[in-house]
């Protein structure tokens, strides 16, 4: 038991150094970021992207995709990258019982024991000839 709640609390440590920040990607790249316009700029910072962005600004905004599609239609190739949260799935949920007389107790409870390993898909977007021209958020 305590060697799960240990490594559910590694996992998520490690999960949240590994995460950069938009502040941290512009510090790597201060000369693309210095290229953007004010508003291009502001919105980065927000960690926001908006059509009309190109692959390098969003990539400033929220960092590489976790997953790339490529489309391709009577209209032409399109590429969308899609970007995923981690919330906590249950797979033990806690409960509380009659306990059993012979091992000497009355009333037994497990606890709840949440592990982040459900992927949600939070945002898409959708590149044609470089450009971003779809941005589709999950609500």
């Amino acid at each position: 038991m305590r060697s799960i709640i240990f490594r559910s609390i590694c996992c998520s440590v490690l999960f949240l150094t590994a995460c950069a920040t938009p502040q941290s990607r512009i510090e790597r790249d201060p000369a693309a970021f210095a290229a953007l316009s004010t508003e291009q700029q502001e919105r980065v910072k927000k960690g926001e992207v908006t059509v009309g962005f190109d692959e390098a600004t969003v990539r400033l905004a929220l960092g590489e995709p976790d997953r790339v599609i490529e489309r391709e239609t009577s209209e032409g190739i399109s590429q969308s990258w899609v970007y995923y949260a981690i919330v906590p799935d249950s797979y033990n949920a806690g409960y509380c019982a009659q306990g059993f007389p012979y091992y000497s107790y009355r009333y037994y409870c497990r606890p709840t024991i949440i592990t982040p390993t459900q992927y949600e898909e939070r945002m898409r977007l959708v590149f044609k000839d470089g450009k971003v021209s779809t941005v589709e958020r999950a609500k």
